[in-house]
């Protein structure tokens, strides 16, 4: 309505389309959204610069969009997307304002999901470093970056077993540090923790201490169940998270039937929830892009496209 009696490129125009790429990313429709992120990227880096505030933060909603897509996205443009908002964000606001840091995480997220982990890593510290003197240990963005580097230490297959043993060690520590403290501040059902006790899980997998690993697995597919439903992908990634526990534990009937409860499910509920099915890294359990893809969810410096 707004184009028809303003214009495309009018400023109420673009605010509306702004808003409508806003609420399809809340719902989860980042590939909808993406167009309209793009257009919007446009008219701002036009109309008000390429270091606007409000550019950034469509540069930042657009990555995030374009890594969403189905199989993985182009993590190449995303990554330039991230990298540009970032350093323009450090320049102009500093490297210790919140829009930076939050900028600088995403980053990270993505540099992960490419499998560029040490990188990421790096990243991750000195952001943690940075919340940790300005916010607090307990303050929600700090755990949010204790939580990010504890996905970012488990270690993967593969890996040399003194460095693995010395990764897994640490991811532990900080995952059960996020645990408590999004315990405390969100609540044990809410989504943010649910993903600190799988990524604990994953941690005490690693370790080959399978029984705690168990439990905190079953505790996040408890909770994703309740709050996403048996179908949807979270849920489905714990429950083949546990799967693989039950496995390591031989007990392969037990991982056998909760494969099947799952398949069935899905089917009786029209298929999986958003995201399930592409092929992503797996970390002891873990989707690690999945996991990393909801952080970079989490810590886009701005996430309405106003």
């Amino acid at each position: 309505v707004a184009e028809r009696g303003l214009g495309a490129e009018h400023a109420e125009t673009i605010a509306a389309v702004g808003g409508l790429a806003h609420a399809l990313q809340a719902q989860g429709r980042s590939p909808e959204a993406e167009p309209l992120l793009r257009r919007l990227l446009r008219w701002r880096e036009r109309h008000l610069g390429a270091e606007h505030a409000s550019t950034l933060a469509a540069m930042s909603n657009l990555a995030f969009a374009v890594s969403a897509r189905s199989g993985g996205g182009d993590l190449s443009e995303a990554e330039e997307l991230c990298r540009r908002a970032s350093e323009v964000y450090e320049r102009v606001l500093g490297p210790d304002h919140p829009h930076a840091l939050s900028s600088a995480s995403s980053l990270a997220a993505v540099l992960q999901r490419r499998g560029r982990s040490g990188e990421a890593e790096k990243l991750l510290r000195a952001v943690l470093k940075r919340r940790e003197r300005l916010l607090g240990a307990a303050h929600l963005d700090t755990l949010a970056s204790v939580h990010g580097l504890a996905l970012c230490l488990v270690p993967a297959a593969g890996e040399e077993h003194r460095r693995r043993r010395s990764k897994a060690s640490e991811a532990e520590k900080l995952a059960r540090r996020a645990l408590l403290g999004r315990n405390t501040a969100v609540g044990r059902g809410h989504p943010d923790a649910l993903d600190s006790a799988s990524v604990l899980g994953a941690a005490l997998q690693a370790q080959g201490r399978l029984d705690q690993a168990e439990a905190m697995h079953r505790i996040a597919l408890e909770g994703r169940q309740q709050l996403f439903g048996h179908a949807h992908a979270e849920t489905l990634s714990s429950a083949e998270a546990l799967a693989r526990v039950y496995e390591a534990q031989r007990r392969p009937d037990e991982a056998d039937r909760l494969r099947r409860l799952v398949r069935r499910s899905a089917a009786s509920t029209g298929g999986v929830g958003q995201g399930a099915g592409s092929q992503e890294e797996e970390v002891e359990g873990v989707s690690r892009s999945s996991a990393a893809r909801r952080l970079q969810a989490q810590d886009r410096p701005e996430k309405a496209a106003e």
